[in-house]
């Protein structure tokens, strides 16, 4: 058995998918959603005996990353600027910090019903 606990963030952003064929073609915006997904092994003390990770501590580290992202055009950070690749890099800048060796999966959600989830193998 595991436990995992969860964080959800939210931002915003403007986007367009260069030579796609269909309406992402042209610049638009999402209101999106991050989960941030984590279980035991992360390497910062534990705040109190049977948590996986304190939130506080998810929020400390995560909001930064998420705040690099908020009220941008992801065109001039990401190539190209898909969920699948937000996904990945919000990921790798986790993997960096002392709660990255925790994390298992980061979920970003273009609208309520499309995302995209990166799973640690």
């Amino acid at each position: 058995m595991s436990i995992t606990v969860t964080k959800k963030f939210s931002f915003s952003y403007a986007h367009h998918l260069p030579e796609y064929d269909g309406d992402c073609a042209r610049t638009h915006g999402h209101n999106s959603n991050v989960e941030v997904e984590f279980t035991n092994g992360y390497k910062m003390p534990m705040a109190y005996p049977g948590m996986v990770v304190d939130f506080k501590d998810i929020k400390k580290i995560v909001e930064p990353i998420i705040d690099q992202l908020d009220h941008r055009y992801l065109n001039e950070i990401f190539v190209p600027p898909t969920a699948e690749t937000i996904a990945e890099w919000i990921a790798c800048r986790i993997l960096e910090t002392p709660i990255g060796s925790g994390l298992i999966r980061v979920q970003v959600s273009e609208t309520d019903d499309s995302f995209a989830t990166w799973r640690k193998a």
